[in-house]
């Protein structure tokens, strides 16, 4: 997509050095944090939006209480029916972080259980447990887009400023 600039008195130095600030500074920062709300919004809308919204498999005894027309008791104020999936004390979603070195940025957890929540795949003792597939991370064809916007955006900006 062309970009049609303008100069409006800046010297092509300061303009230099406009894009140099937005390249190295601003725009690393801003990609940053728009993964992290991306990533974060998988929590609040129960699934992860790739090119479209994937949402998450219900749990198991929710189904099936469902399908037999009964409701789900449990015995706590906190129970599973009234939590969102993944979320039963919030650290796996606060654990997603993001670090930006050199010319790379970064979005990574260190919960132990997080791989096997955002992949699927079997866990625990002698790996009976099957775990659905709950993807809270990873390549977004949504939010790429959502990103280069942005950067189109920053570099209109340094060059019009």
């Amino acid at each position: 997509m062309p970009i049609t600039v303008k100069f409006t008195g800046k010297s092509i130095q300061a303009i230099k050095m406009d894009i140099l600030r937005s390249v190295q500074d601003k725009i690393p920062r801003k990609i940053k944090i728009m993964a992290l709300e991306y990533y974060h919004n998988s929590f609040q809308n129960q699934g992860f939006t790739d090119s479209s919204f994937q949402p998450w498999r219900s749990r198991k005894n929710e189904k099936r209480a469902a399908f037999l027309g009964k409701r789900v008791k449990y015995g706590r104020k906190d129970s599973a029916s009234n939590r969102g999936l993944l979320v039963k004390t919030g650290r796996l979603r606060r654990s997603i972080m993001g670090k930006i070195s050199g010319k790379s940025i970064s979005i990574f957890t260190d919960v132990p259980y997080a791989k096997i929540h955002n992949e699927g795949g079997r866990a625990g003792r002698n790996h009976s447990a099957r775990i659905p597939r709950r993807q809270f991370m990873g390549v977004s064809q949504m939010l790429n887009k959502e990103i280069e916007h942005m950067i189109t955006v920053e570099m209109k900006n340094a060059l019009t400023k």
